[in-house]
């Protein structure tokens, strides 16, 4: 019987040790390669990282924890698509009844991508798999598919992608947009008692209140202008008292109810109320001094009604009635200089008394109106006269911010009024657009821009408006000449 070779110990000691080393090095090869991407994604470095990345799946070394970290590259970085192919090519590698990470990344991707279909889809599979985000996803693609549908005026479509939202999620926002769709479509049945529920549900919750005073506040309008005063009294009462933020509107609105009804003191005290309560309320200063003339209260109408100019100095009923107070205290010359101030701000009546006499109205003594406001002195310059030439009388298309004296004012013979915004109307939002023109020397405006604003739906329909305007051109030397002028455009839902 052969005896069998004997292996030496050293060579089995030697063949098992590369037999084990093999699959520890390949093992910790594979792991360092997740954790560096890793690495570099958390320090904002993604380019490395897809760099890293692609070259490893290009050399075929495919698995759902590199997929998804080269998704997650891509995705940072915004290219979406290509991190849609690598969520996509993981989810096949890893099918299974509850692996939902790689589809809640696809409805992420299409959600991005503005491809609420296909959001839909993705987080729709992800929940079905137990995902716990999917349904604030999904919520979140409901919330941005309503929104866009409301900027194309698709209020019932948007409508129904929020009532969608809010079965996956309660938020107030959902619930706040439902009023703003229902408003919108004039539904005022459904912001009611949508208002009320939510009130008894959220008592804190400011919306619903804003919207049941928008509704009482039109509902005021449309009986005021059936001359339903006593209706309409009880609407703007209502709406004051659901909201503080438009309560000088409402108020006004009751004095002039009540002073229709001849309830004077009503009225006074309404308007008064109105004035303090308003950041600028020109018409209930001038409201309460028309009210105040010719009553022992006379001398107390002036200085209201200064400080209702101060707010709007080309109020002309208000330069007006204030030159006939003057007139009424037997102050002639500050009467005629509020007369003129009228005729120069296009009054058509205050021009053909002042022409009939003789009396020029193109060089107003803005001397007399010392108590006009510092904080409104650069708008008042601009109606008070000081229409500035840019440059000299030769250019036509003068600099908007050199500025030289002109010797005759440009003069509005053809002014416009700008339409109001119907969200803006509805919402009960104000504001006032500032707008440079560029007057030719043929009266036309050439050019207008805006240069200051309260709020941005205001802007187009202030220069459309602008450029609609006619002028009487400045002149220089006899000459007519180009000027630029600042006017501001006010957008105010009172009288």
């Amino acid at each position: 019987m052969r005896a069998s070779a004997a292996i030496p110990y050293s060579r089995i000691l030697l063949f098992l040790l590369i037999i084990l080393s093999s699959p520890l090095q390949l093992s910790s090869q594979s792991s360092s390669l997740p954790d560096s991407s890793r690495a570099l994604i958390s320090k904002g470095d993604y380019p490395h990282a897809s760099e890293l990345l692609q070259k490893e799946l290009r050399e075929g070394r495919k698995t759902p924890e590199l997929l998804r970290l080269a998704g997650e590259a891509y995705a940072r970085t915004q290219q979406y698509e290509k991190a849609i192919d690598c969520y996509r090519e993981s989810a096949e590698l890893a099918p299974c009844d509850t692996c939902h990470a790689d589809f809640d990344n696809l409805g992420a991707m299409y959600l991005a991508m503005k491809d609420t279909g296909k959001s839909n889809e993705y987080f729709t599979k992800a929940s079905t798999k137990g995902s716990t985000s999917a349904r604030a996803h999904l919520a979140k693609m409901y919330s941005a598919e309503g929104t866009v549908q409301i900027s194309r005026k698709e209020y019932g479509r948007a409508l129904s992608s929020f009532q969608k939202g809010i079965t996956l999620k309660e938020d107030t926002v959902f619930y706040e947009r439902m009023l703003y769709c229902y408003f919108m479509k004039g539904d005022d049945d459904q912001v009611m008692k949508l208002s009320n529920e939510l009130l008894q549900k959220f008592p804190d919750f400011i919306a619903p209140h804003s919207y049941i005073a928008s509704v009482y506040y039109d509902h005021g309008m449309d009986r005021l202008r059936k001359e339903s005063y006593a209706q309409a009294i009880e609407s703007f009462q209502a709406a004051s008292i659901h909201t503080s933020a438009r309560r000088d509107l409402f108020f006004f609105e009751l004095g002039y109810c009540y002073e229709r009804i001849k309830d004077t003191q009503s009225a006074i005290g309404a308007f008064e109320k109105s004035m303090q309560l308003g950041i600028e309320a020109p018409y209930a200063y001038y409201a309460v001094a028309r009210m105040y003339k010719g009553t022992p209260k006379a001398t107390d109408a002036v200085p209201i009604l200064q400080k209702g100019i101060t707010q709007k100095p080309d109020y002309i009923d208000a330069w007006l009635l204030l030159g006939d107070l003057y007139g009424d205290l037997k102050n002639p010359e500050l009467s005629l200089e509020c007369k003129k101030m009228a005729a120069y701000l296009g009054n058509a009546n205050a021009k053909q008394e002042l022409i009939r006499h003789g009396v020029r109205y193109d060089s107003v003594r803005t001397s007399q109106f010392r108590w006009l406001s510092d904080n409104s002195r650069s708008y008042n310059e601009d109606i008070l006269g000081s229409f500035r030439s840019s440059i000299s009388p030769e250019i036509e298309d003068p600099d908007p911010y050199d500025d030289v004296r002109v010797e005759r004012l440009p003069v509005i013979i053809a002014p416009a009024k700008p339409e109001y915004p119907d969200v803006a109307r509805r919402l009960g939002i104000e504001g006032t657009v500032w707008v440079k023109l560029l007057i030719a020397s043929d009266g036309s405006v050439k050019k207008a821009m805006v240069m200051k604003s309260d709020n941005e739906m205001f802007n187009d329909g202030a220069r459309r408006t602008a450029k609609q305007y006619r002028f009487q051109p400045a002149s220089v030397n006899g000459r007519p000449v180009a000027v630029w002028a600042s006017i501001p455009f006010r957008f105010k839902l009172g009288r």
